[in-house]
């Protein structure tokens, strides 16, 4: 019993330690990943390329998606959205090639390390959907128009 109450206070430290310090990590990935497109602040208006958006639709504002669904912050349908894989029963970015598979792309950043990288790439996925939650501006006036 005490070996068991030994591992379970571990992995909570674990969890935790863990979870604190995937804020920046999450933070670093967005300005790396997504930025390029949804603008360092995620409000859509980066453009990419010398003249400016180079796509037929810019990037949607991330900083309004819980406003955009009365107020709750989507976060399966995000995580969907950013892992991308349709052999996971995800939904691909934009419904187009526009955004990349972040699901595949960061599983194959650990080769050959099976369900390992499968655990990391979700777990990096799950970091920004959270970043993206963090980022929220909510404004209640809009959301009782909504309701």
């Amino acid at each position: 019993m005490r070996i068991i109450k030994t591992l379970m206070v571990s992995l909570l430290a674990i969890v935790t330690f863990g979870a604190w310090a995937n804020d920046d990590a999450a933070k670093k990935d967005f300005v790396e990943l997504c930025a390029g497109c949804h603008g360092i602040d995620g409000k859509g208006k980066q453009g990419l390329g010398k003249k400016g958006w180079e796509y037929p639709k810019p990037p949607p504002d991330l900083t309004h998606l819980s406003q955009y669904n009365g107020g709750h912050f989507p976060y399966i349908k995000i995580r969907k959205i950013i892992d991308g894989r349709p052999d996971k029963g995800n939904i691909r970015g934009h419904g187009s090639s526009d955004m990349p598979v972040w699901g595949r792309a960061f599983v194959n950043e650990k080769p050959g390390r099976g369900l390992h990288a499968e655990a990391a790439s979700k777990m990096r996925i799950l970091n920004i959907v959270d970043y993206l939650a963090s980022i929220q501006e909510i404004d209640l006036i809009k959301i009782k128009a909504i309701k």
